[in-house]
């Protein structure tokens, strides 16, 4: 059953869609539509009186928005409307223009600062069960582009391979602009830097574009290939073999596959990492973004891994641990589907100080031993914390559980100690225990 604010977030996307929404309510047995949605039509009914420019005459903009905000110009004046109380507008970015003034529908003057990532409005956050805001946004027109006078695009195709085939420990080989294709090992030792993601690809077309060996590293570059994804399978166009390697900077269209132990992903851009059996990886302020159906990190044994400082969207699950000892997730702004962080027979494993929103199961702990969960930060999702299949020995401390189902749910398992936890409009129980 869709809350008012849902049904406005979605007669909003739709007419950011250029589409008509016909919702679908009846009446009940004895010819009369039921309370609760009277209650909820009437709510929406009065949010669509005070806006009907926009649902009348509104009509979509450049881009309809994402899962925060929705864009719809109405006689050619656009209007930004915060659907999730972020105040967040990303498409709102200096490429559009100077943003002179943003006004809610009362006439009301909001401050706001622009930046070449978008724009935020200087207020706290809104409670998400409020109905959507809407503002009207003035803006100058966007400069003229300037004139290039030489081409940043990708202007040549060069296979790589023999531009390794010499190399030895400590050299680095630099790419240029353009189209780089693999498959191709970058050996012990050796750095493999582009000129920067916009500028130079490595292609593997239809398989792994590079594997990396001991102590190498791939800096800078945009790393592409294998095929056409299937479904929600992991598309591997980066190996991490060799122990010590090392991604840095890159943006890799497609899955990063962890087989060598120490390996580091820093300040990447990618769909999705895979690793199996080996120790001491890191990932750290990296930002993953899938197709609503996967895995962004997926860490099958091991230990000593580090997932700290990264941003995980458009994914069913953003980190799943299996069988790992002593890992570590900290410091990530998570919004998934359904897990946040899955840990799965795990020793050991700790979870601090994560953001998530909108999330099912925000930490699910099924199995295994030590678990810390302490000091996270979860809103508009069902459970904070479930612990479940014999998990003992966990420690959830400190963590606050905002607009949820429930706080913290144990499931058959052994010794939980819980303590200090905040609550904010949960909806049932801040604790519910099974047998």
């Amino acid at each position: 059953l869709l809350a008012p604010n849902d049904i406005v977030a979605l007669l909003t996307e739709v007419i950011a869609k250029g589409g008509h929404l016909l919702l679908c309510v009846g009446p009940d047995a004895t010819g009369v539509i039921p309370e609760i949605y009277q209650e909820r039509l009437r709510t929406v009914g009065g949010w669509v009186r005070r806006h009907t420019d926009i649902v009348n005459q509104g009509v979509p903009w450049t881009t309809w928005g994402d899962d925060d905000c929705r864009y719809i110009t109405v006689d050619g004046v656009l209007h930004a409307i915060d659907v999730g109380g972020r105040g967040r507008f990303d498409a709102l970015d200096r490429s559009i223009g100077t943003i002179t003034s943003m006004t809610s529908t009362d006439g009301t003057a909001v401050p706001f600062e622009q930046t070449e990532r978008g724009t935020v409005l200087d207020r706290p956050p809104r409670n998400q069960k409020k109905l959507p805001v809407v503002y009207r946004v003035e803006h100058t027109t966007p400069p003229e582009p300037a004139i290039e006078l030489f081409s940043g695009g990708l202007t040549s195709t060069i296979e790589l391979a023999p531009l390794l085939a010499d190399a030895r420990a400590g050299a680095i080989v630099q790419l240029g602009d353009g189209r780089y294709v693999g498959p191709a090992r970058v050996p012990d030792g050796v750095t493999l830097r582009g000129l920067g993601a916009d500028r130079t690809t490595i292609d593997g077309v239809d398989g792994v574009a590079v594997v990396l060996g001991s102590g190498s590293r791939v800096a800078h570059c945009t790393v592409t290939g294998g095929g056409s994804r299937i479904a929600w399978l992991s598309k591997p166009v980066v190996s991490l073999a060799g122990d010590g390697a090392q991604l840095l900077g890159c943006h890799i269209d497609g899955h990063i596959d962890v087989t060598g132990s120490d390996a580091k992903v820093n300040s990447c851009r990618a769909i999705g990492l895979v690793a199996k059996d080996a120790d001491g990886l890191s990932v750290l302020r990296s930002s993953f973004a899938g197709m609503q159906w996967d895995c962004a990190i997926d860490i099958t044994g091991g230990s000593g891994h580090q997932v700290e400082g990264c941003e995980f969207h458009d994914v069913l699950q953003a980190v799943r641990l299996h069988s790992t000892v002593g890992a570590v997730v900290s410091g990530n702004q998570i919004r998934a589907r359904w897990w946040g962080v899955h840990l799965i027979d795990t020793e050991g494993s700790r979870v601090y100080a994560n953001q998530m929103v909108r999330v099912m199961r925000a930490v699910d702990i099924e199995g295994g031993t030590l678990a810390e969960i302490i000091g996270n930060a979860v809103s508009d999702g069902d459970s904070g914390c479930v612990v479940q299949r014999g998990a003992s020995d966990v420690e959830v401390t400190g963590n606050r559980w905002e607009r949820c189902r429930i706080g913290l749910l144990t499931w058959d398992v052994g010794q939980v100690h819980h303590r200090e936890n905040d609550t904010v409009d949960l909806l049932d129980d801040a604790l519910v225990s099974g047998p």
